[in-house]
């Protein structure tokens, strides 16, 4: 932690001196942890998700962020929190008294990709700059556009790489890449 920088090393030395008097070094853990992705990590990760909702005129609602929850959660023992390999257990096991099953045990899933724009991403990347930056040969172009068409993930990244260079380094306005990327969708067969 002490790459993160000396604050992040002073504040994870401090949560764990302030757990000293938890018992089992298991929920000292499970709680530092907890504590210190509350510090952390959830603070970028809501200011990127309200930075993103704003962007796009969304209004976005966090799910359990009451402090009272939160406080409940955090002091939670090891043994409530996981059960084997499965994690969230008691909150799967409260879900499951109010939601259908397949929804308890539902793996995540991303947004679909709507199949305008993956058929467009073949034009959007072969006329773009990521081969170019990875000086990629035509053989390998059209490798990585075959597989992009086969695998959503991959697409999303090759396109992710192709807004990237777009943005921060050819300067494109998002307004300017949003039409391209359009154009390349609703030239799509």
């Amino acid at each position: 932690l002490l790459a993160l920088g000396p604050g992040t090393a002073l504040l994870q030395a401090r949560i764990l001196d302030r757990l000293a008097p938890l018992p089992s070094a298991v929920d000292r853990a499970v709680v530092g942890s907890a504590l210190f992705d509350l510090y952390t990590h959830l603070q970028d990760l809501l200011v990127r998700h309200d930075r993103i909702a704003m962007a796009a005129s969304v209004e976005l609602r966090v799910p359990f962020l009451q402090n009272d929850l939160i406080d409940f959660a955090t002091h939670l023992p090891a043994r409530q929190r996981q059960r084997g390999r499965t994690g969230k257990w008691l909150l799967r096991q409260v879900a499951a008294r109010h939601l259908p099953a397949a929804n308890v045990v539902a793996p995540k899933r991303g947004f679909d990709l709507p199949a305008a724009l993956s058929a467009g991403a073949e034009r959007f990347v072969r006329g773009g700059r990521v081969a170019d930056v990875l000086r990629w040969s035509a053989a390998e172009t059209e490798a990585v556009i075959a597989l992009a068409a086969a695998r959503t993930r991959v697409r999303m990244r090759v396109v992710g790489m192709e807004l990237f260079l777009g943005l921060y380094v050819a300067g494109e306005s998002p307004e300017l890449l949003t039409e391209r990327l359009q154009r390349a969708a609703g030239a799509a067969p």
